[in-house]
C-alpha cells in the first residue's frame, strides 16, 4: 500500500486538489478537495473541523488508530475528530469537503458533540439529500461537481439564514 504521507500531500499514489467554494459560503465551508487515489493506500488522518465526502470510485474504510476500521459510506459526514483516525482505500475518486464550526451549525444543524469522531451515513443528517447528488457527482466534471456542491450548500445554508 502507498502512504498519502499526510492529508494534503502529493506522492506517486495519489493526487489531491483543493478548491476554494464560493464567496457566499466560505465562511462555513473552508474548503473542497479532489483524491485521486492511484494505488492501494493508507493515511493517517490528523484531528480537525468536520468533513463531508462522496466517494465517486472505490472504496474506503476508516476507524480509530489502532482500533477497527469500518466502511466508509459512499456519502458521508464525520463530525470534528480530537484524536487522529486511520484511513485505507482502493484506487479511487473523492470528493471532500471541510466545514468550519460555523459551517456545521448552518448546514449539519445538530449537535457536534454528538458526532464526535464518528463517520456516519450522510442520509441520516440530510436525508436522501445527500445520496441524491452522489449520481450527478459521479457523472461531473470537476467544475460541474463544484458548482453541484456549492448549489448543495447554499440551499442547505440558506434555510438557517
Amino acid at each position: 500500500m502507498v502512504g498519502l504521507a499526510g492529508s494534503g500531500s502529493n506522492g506517486p499514489g495519489a493526487r489531491v486538489t483543493f478548491y476554494r467554494p464560493a464567496p457566499a459560503l466560505r465562511e462555513a465551508i473552508e474548503s473542497y478537495f479532489i483524491f485521486d487515489v492511484f494505488a492501494p493506500v493508507r493515511d493517517i488522518v490528523p484531528p480537525g473541523w468536520s468533513h463531508m465526502g462522496w466517494i465517486l470510485e472505490g472504496e474506503w474504510r476508516a476507524g480509530p488508530l489502532g482500533g477497527e476500521m469500518t466502511p466508509v459510506p459512499a456519502a458521508a459526514l464525520g463530525g470534528p475528530r480530537e484524536r487522529a483516525m486511520a484511513a485505507q482505500g482502493t484506487p479511487s475518486r473523492v470528493i471532500a469537503v471541510t466545514l468550519t464550526p460555523l459551517g456545521w451549525a448552518q448546514i449539519v444543524r445538530r449537535r457536534a458533540a454528538d458526532f464526535d469522531g464518528r463517520t456516519v451515513a450522510m442520509r441520516e443528517v440530510f436525508g436522501e439529500a445527500g445520496d441524491d447528488v452522489l449520481p450527478r457527482l459521479r457523472a461531473a466534471s470537476d467544475e460541474t461537481a463544484l458548482a453541484l456542491l456549492d448549489a448543495f450548500f447554499a440551499r442547505r445554508r440558506a434555510a438557517t439564514l
